[in-house]
């Protein structure tokens, strides 16, 4: 067997004397050319010339958001390490509205890459809404983040009104908005 691309091929025998062979073998991640040479007693020689992919280790998702004590608003996004992304899916529903997935694209491979998705929650305004990623590589080893619960909050505050009125110094504003998870209002 040679292996190739390398700064100098090397040549190790399989078997001597044998028409039927099978063995398993280790070669290092990444691609591999491989010439198999098959030689008689007279020298003659056939050859057939393997090339393939080794990806021993998983993919390896270390965050993801938003988190649990977040109002989900259809940005997911996570930080992950794999040097062979094969896919990046997001998973995300509930048993009362469905269940639906999403595979990201642009999701690049390396470590400590990050990827981002946007998705519409309006089927899911103001329900527990569960999501969770899985990175998979090109040797199908896979990592498959935790599962998280959320409540969605998809739709938009409204400002019905604002109006305001002025005396010397002080602006006194009267505002009516319509949002169920209402926070803070302000000025710029």
């Amino acid at each position: 067997v040679e292996r190739r691309p390398s700064r100098s091929p090397r040549s190790k025998r399989l078997c001597s004397g044998c028409e039927d062979y099978s063995e398993s073998l280790s070669f290092k991640d990444g691609f591999n050319n491989i010439t198999i040479k098959a030689v008689d007693d007279s020298g003659s020689q056939a050859e057939k010339i393997l090339t393939f992919f080794v990806d021993s280790k998983n993919p390896v998702i270390k965050k993801t958001e938003p988190s649990s004590n977040d109002f989900f608003d259809g940005t997911f996004w996570l930080e992950y390490s794999e040097m062979n992304v094969k896919e990046v899916k997001l998973f995300y529903g509930n048993s009362q509205s469905g269940y639906k997935e999403k595979v990201l694209t642009g999701c690049n491979s390396g470590k400590k890459e990050e990827c981002s998705t946007l998705v519409t929650l309006a089927d899911y305004n103001g329900e527990e809404l569960e999501y969770w990623f899985v990175v998979k590589d090109i040797a199908d080893g896979l990592d498959e983040s935790k599962h998280i619960w959320g409540e969605v909050d998809a739709i938009f505050p409204v400002i019905n009104s604002l109006n305001y009125t002025i005396d010397g110094r002080k602006v006194e504003f009267i505002l009516d908005i319509t949002e169920n998870n209402f926070e803070e209002v302000l000025y710029i």
